[in-house]
């Protein structure tokens, strides 16, 4: 996908391994910026699936984020698993909750300095003592 829109990624095309979306911030360009994706994927003999296709919208939901013209989001779901996971009470659920916090890690500046107090526990060996 990536080398099919090649030339199109980062102006107005997004692309996640067989997902696209195609955002203008003009309305007057969005047309001619779906003709050009859409000649494109005809090239190229890609088909849409029709449930998971939408147009004409402001902002969606796409892999975990909520993207609107303003940037994206985290899709508050996310941030509400993290604060209602309880304390972590061995290295597995650690590791759980550092992955789920990770996820969000562009938008948590210096993440690695603030979690890094976590590494002892990580290198703990079954036997010991969480």
């Amino acid at each position: 996908m990536n080398l099919i829109f090649h030339d199109l990624i980062g102006k107005f095309v997004q692309v996640y391994i067989d997902d696209i979306i195609v955002g203008s911030k003009q309305k007057e360009d969005h047309l001619n910026h779906l003709k050009l994706s859409f000649e494109r994927m005809r090239k190229h003999g890609l088909k849409m699936n029709p449930l998971k296709c939408a147009f004409g919208v402001t902002a969606g939901e796409f892999l975990g984020f909520v993207i609107h013209q303003k940037g994206i989001e985290v899709n508050r779901n996310k941030t509400k698993a993290i604060m209602e996971t309880k304390p972590p009470s061995n290295k597995k659920e650690l590791q759980s909750l550092l992955g789920k916090v990770n996820f969000l890690r562009r938008f948590i500046s210096n993440l690695s300095s603030k979690t890094k107090v976590f590494s002892p526990l990580l290198c703990l060996k079954k036997e010991q003592e969480f």
